[in-house]
């Protein structure tokens, strides 16, 4: 086990962005505490009538690691899934995470959160995350794997790092 991965310390809504701030604590048994935020929210494109869903990696020292097979990395810090944006009909809402849907297990975290849309339920879904310390090359990653029908972003002020499973 390389550390401990908390259940976030505290949970917001995000003003004026249709989501959540999360902040997390990891504990690594190498190299101390490790306290960051997550922003997860859905971003809407005026233009193309198409939506993502952004996670935002904020305060984070240690570099992410992404798998190779669901993502492109756009630059450094900047990634997309390989799935398409998708074309909504009205705005949907993220809902904050039930205490069944915050898991914390030895090293990892996931997190679910309900994608909703009250007019055209069939357009909703379940986004979920999880973050998972791991070791490359004698050095400390964190993984971070997401699974959604809509494109997720992947923003972070740290380097992204393309990995295979």
């Amino acid at each position: 086990m390389l550390g401990t991965m908390y259940r976030p310390t505290k949970i917001s809504k995000l003003l004026k962005k249709r989501g959540y701030e999360f902040q997390l604590k990891y504990k690594s048994n190498f190299l101390g505490m490790y306290e960051f935020k997550v922003e997860i929210y859905l971003n809407y494109d005026v233009s193309t009538g198409k939506e993502q869903i952004v996670v935002d990696v904020q305060d984070i020292t240690i570099p992410l690691v992404i798998s190779n097979d669901l993502y492109a990395l756009i630059s450094e810090d900047e990634a997309h899934s390989k799935v398409e944006q998708r074309k909504i009909s009205s705005f949907r809402v993220m809902r904050r995470p039930a205490l069944n849907q915050v898991r914390s297990a030895n090293d990892q975290l996931r997190i679910q959160m309900n994608v909703h849309s009250g007019n055209y339920p069939e357009e909703g879904e379940t986004f979920s995350i999880k973050l998972k310390p791991v070791i490359i090359e004698n050095r400390e990653y964190m993984w971070l794997i997401t699974d959604a029908v809509t494109q997720v972003s992947i923003i972070t002020n740290t380097t992204l790092k393309l990995r295979e499973q």
